[in-house]
């Protein structure tokens, strides 16, 4: 038998591990000296280890863990397991994605302020206010868990219009119901404008991949709508967030009602793209 210090040399983990399992049950020593305190382990140990080490890696939890290697379950049980965790790694992929990329987004937009040419913004073209009509659309309205799992609901209500021959591919519309901003339990909707010749049976007819059906409304008109158009991933659309929230500070204006954001164009390469952000206001009096 090994003490615990050889024995962490042996196994390649770590003495606070070693101790960790023990305390939580999950792997014992094959004998402790109650006089002395000191852990002692047999090499015959080493496979149960490797296991736990294995189960580890793949992200586990240590009540998970217990299930896999004390109750021996089924292979369908055991099949089932790791199809949630990879669920789990597969959203965390998403989330750090979804992160880095909104880093990446910063930073540009720090260098860009910080260039020479940062006054040049000044020279772009000012804030349009624009009446827009009521528009027909085919749309989904859901209250989506976490923002970074937003354009996996986007992506898949528009590639489900244009399937389905619904409107120009690369095209289509937000609006966001929230009071406020929320990167959480975001509650909006997506989809495209009807043209004329389209008829009303498309209402329920189209479906996601998941059952759940688009339905055609009609968004009410907006007589004065603040908008800004950028081009570039999603993730940069901040810039235009601030651009409008410098225009309406600078014009004592208040928005009202429900923003959107029209997709003029989704580009495979999302620096092509083209997005106008846009905000109601109130009628001045």
């Amino acid at each position: 038998m090994f003490k615990i210090g050889e024995f962490s040399k042996i196994s390649q983990v770590s003495l606070r591990m070693l101790r960790h399992y023990d305390e939580v049950d999950l792997f014992k020593p094959v004998h402790s000296d109650p006089q002395t305190g000191y852990r002692y382990y047999s090499v015959t140990q080493l496979l149960e280890l490797y296991r736990i080490v294995a189960l580890r890696d793949m992200g586990f939890t240590i009540k998970e863990m217990k299930h896999i290697l004390v109750d021996n379950p089924a292979v369908s049980d055991l099949q089932g397991l790791l199809e949630q965790q990879r669920t789990r790694l597969q959203d965390d992929i998403t989330q750090t994605r979804y992160k880095l990329a909104h880093v990446e987004a910063r930073l540009k937009h720090l260098a860009k302020e910080a260039s020479p040419q940062a006054n040049a913004q000044h020279d772009a073209p000012d804030v349009i206010v624009k009446r827009v009509p009521a528009q027909r659309i085919v749309s989904l309205r859901e209250v989506t868990p976490r923002m970074e799992m937003a354009g996996m609901f986007m992506v898949n209500v528009l590639r489900t219009l244009s399937e389905h021959g619904i409107g120009p591919a690369g095209t289509g519309l937000a609006v966001f119901y929230d009071a406020h901003y929320e990167t959480t339990d975001i509650d909006w909707e997506v989809g495209r404008p009807l043209s004329a010749d389209v008829d009303e049976h498309v209402h329920g007819s189209i479906c996601l991949d998941d059952g759940r059906p688009l339905c055609v409304h009609t968004l009410p008109e907006v007589p004065e709508m603040a908008s800004w158009v950028i081009e570039g991933p999603y993730v940069s659309l901040f810039e235009a967030y601030k651009v409008l929230g410098e225009w309406l500070e600078a014009h004592d204006a208040t928005t009202t009602g429900d923003s959107r954001e029209v997709f003029l164009n989704i580009s495979d390469t999302p620096a092509n793209n083209i997005t106008e952000v846009q905000f109601p206001l109130v009628l001045q009096t």
